[in-house]
């Protein structure tokens, strides 16, 4: 019996969807992509079609939506959800949300490093943040840093103080640093190893953690989706710039989300 997931990245300036499919041992995923600001709600749909017409399926015989939850781009991220949240609700079908660093991290699975810290660009001189563990290729990694949201320069601190808070020796032949561009411009943690190619979410990447996740069991109802902001901070309040505060909201060294 073949299995059908239909997957959205919508997170970044590319907008992407994948079809994947899987029947037996077998799978296989065909994509469209298109790059271009503030376009997502505009090329979604007729990507969706032109996929779903390319595979010779109708969207009533998808059997879940994956979608990138984020962190990313405030208005990309609602693109992918809302969307995803309507196939729900029409076809009756369950979501797979996936975030953007577990998009990010895929393309990787098969470095023997077992630790990831994970960079993406937040704007506004942040970064997005956070640290996965793997021991073996095959299957999902496992978060031990859900996404933070940290200033450029305090990176290598928060790093630091995260491997002590753990009591986690740092050897860095154990680790890989990787992410998307913005990675060059971060004052990285001194002597891990860097993937140097940017990386960036894909719909791939999204649809192969969905079928992952679709394989343990999970199903989220459409109802239930919301998109991962971690800004959720944008501006201080009147009283706040009024006792002085100004410029952006940040993160201090050390915290993390729950």
């Amino acid at each position: 019996m073949a299995i059908h997931l239909l997957a959205l990245e919508t997170s970044s300036a590319r907008c992407g969807v994948a079809l994947l499919r899987q029947t037996g041992a077998s799978t296989e995923v065909l994509t469209r992509h298109h790059d271009g600001v503030a376009e997502h709600s505009e090329k979604l749909l007729g990507m969706i079609d032109a996929l779903l017409a390319e595979a010779g399926l109708k969207a009533a015989q998808l059997d879940a939506v994956a979608f990138g939850q984020g962190p990313g781009g405030f208005t990309g991220l609602r693109v992918a959800c809302g969307v995803a949240q309507g196939l729900g609700f029409a076809l009756g079908r369950p979501l797979l949300p996936v975030t953007t660093h577990e998009a990010l991290e895929r393309p990787l699975r098969d470095h023997p490093a077992e630790w990831r810290l994970l960079v993406q660009d937040a704007r506004m001189d942040e970064r997005y943040v956070a640290i996965a563990r793997r021991r073996e290729a095959a299957g999902l990694a496992h978060w031990r840093q859900s996404p933070v949201l940290l200033p450029a320069a305090h990176l290598g601190d928060w790093f630091a103080e995260w491997c002590a808070e753990q009591a986690l020796e740092i050897v860095t032949a154990a680790w890989l640093v990787a992410g998307d561009a913005a990675l060059a411009e971060a004052p990285l943690p001194a002597g891990l190893p860097v993937w140097r190619e940017p990386l960036q979410p894909s719909a791939a990447a999204v649809a192969e953690v969905g079928l992952l996740r679709w394989q343990q069991g999970v199903r989220l109802d459409a109802a239930a989706a919301h998109p991962l902001y971690v800004r959720d901070k944008v501006a201080f309040t009147s009283r706040e710039r009024a006792a002085g505060a100004g410029g952006n909201p940040r993160a201090a060294p050390g915290i993390r989300n729950p």
